[in-house]
């Protein structure tokens, strides 16, 4: 499954059985007008930069170098999730993944707070739907749109929290009345 998602930048993302991967490709000024793909696996967090078609060397945890013709160049990878995601390259600095804003926190938290209500499972069946949400907001440029998809996540908590306390009710009862 390939889902697309268009902003300044290309960006990609493709869902293989192997995780998540996200792609972005940057091709600008501050690129040299060349091409510079950035490409992390979601859950192992590995990352993999090419710049001009050609695979980066990587020379530490952050630091990519890249050489052609003799011209050696260093990419460093600043930042987080949380913080944002920049690349420094010729001097430039690009950001990939913008820091998290204040609003997309405040709705990732109204999801927990119906959830709690259903005690300690309710509360981890929140939290997972609240990561899941930011994941996915974070995607997304509008805040209307981001306010919907959280709505959304909101009204699946309290079902599956219901859902989860109906379970564990009947088979405590079950139990019981044996």
């Amino acid at each position: 499954m390939l889902l697309k998602l268009f902003g300044k930048n290309k960006f990609f993302c493709i869902i293989t059985y192997k995780g998540v991967k996200m792609r972005k490709i940057i091709n600008n000024d501050l690129t040299k007008n060349k091409p510079l793909e950035y490409n992390k696996n979601s859950f192992s967090g590995k990352i993999e930069l090419k710049y001009d078609g050609q695979q980066l060397t990587k020379i530490s945890k952050n630091v990519y170098q890249y050489s052609k013709d003799g011209v050696v160049e260093e990419f460093h990878i600043k930042g987080n999730g949380f913080k944002g995601i920049a690349i420094s390259m010729f001097g430039n600095e690009i950001e990939i993944e913008p820091k998290i804003t204040w609003y997309e926190i405040a709705f990732s938290v109204l999801i927990i707070l119906p959830c709690v209500f259903f005690g300690a499972i309710g509360g981890a069946i929140g939290a997972v739907l609240a990561i899941i949400n930011l994941m996915i907001i974070r995607k997304v440029n509008k805040w209307w749109l981001k306010a919907l998809i959280s709505l959304l996540f909101i009204g699946l908590g309290v079902v599956m929290c219901y859902f989860a306390s109906v379970v564990l009710l009947v088979y405590i009862l079950g139990k019981t009345l044996n």
